[in-house]
């Protein structure tokens, strides 16, 4: 019954607030909280129904697609989308970890001379952020399966 009644609330949901900006906004809570609770098809389809030209939500939002996508084994797809959250705004807390994240599964899929850029974007333009710190060990592990 719970289930039934949860799906129930969320067609209401869907008709009564479709087109606004809380219905928007509810698409972002509801993807993330479907993210957290491992029912990653669910948290795709809603995190992809969410825009926002903020700085940080837009980004997470995308992000947390690829994530998704990384648990569902889609790797092509999470690739695709965390490319997509470093390059939507560019801002110290979202782009160099969308990068990293982008880096990570490129050399995954033999992407390396891109993962190589990723990294090296984040050591120059982001040297300060948290991805930073161990930025050499990806760089040289880039270069090392190009070379």
């Amino acid at each position: 019954h719970t289930a039934y009644r949860r799906q129930r609330q969320m067609c209401i949901r869907d008709r009564v607030y479709s087109g606004t900006k809380a219905g928007n906004l509810s698409n972002y809570y509801a993807g993330m909280a479907y993210l957290n609770m491992k029912d990653y098809t669910n948290a795709v389809t809603y995190l992809n129904a969410f825009s926002s030209e903020d700085d940080v939500l837009g980004p997470i939002a995308k992000g947390g697609i690829g994530d998704a996508f990384v648990q569902l084994e889609q790797l092509e797809d999470a690739y695709d989308y965390y490319v997509q959250a470093a390059q939507l705004k560019s801002n110290d807390y979202t782009t160099p970890m969308y990068l990293y994240k982008a880096g990570v599964i490129g050399l995954k899929l033999g992407n390396n001379s891109k993962a190589l850029g990723f990294f090296n974007q984040i050591k120059s333009d982001f040297p300060d952020s948290t991805e930073a710190k161990d930025i050499d060990v990806f760089i040289g592990k880039a270069e090392a399966t190009i070379n």
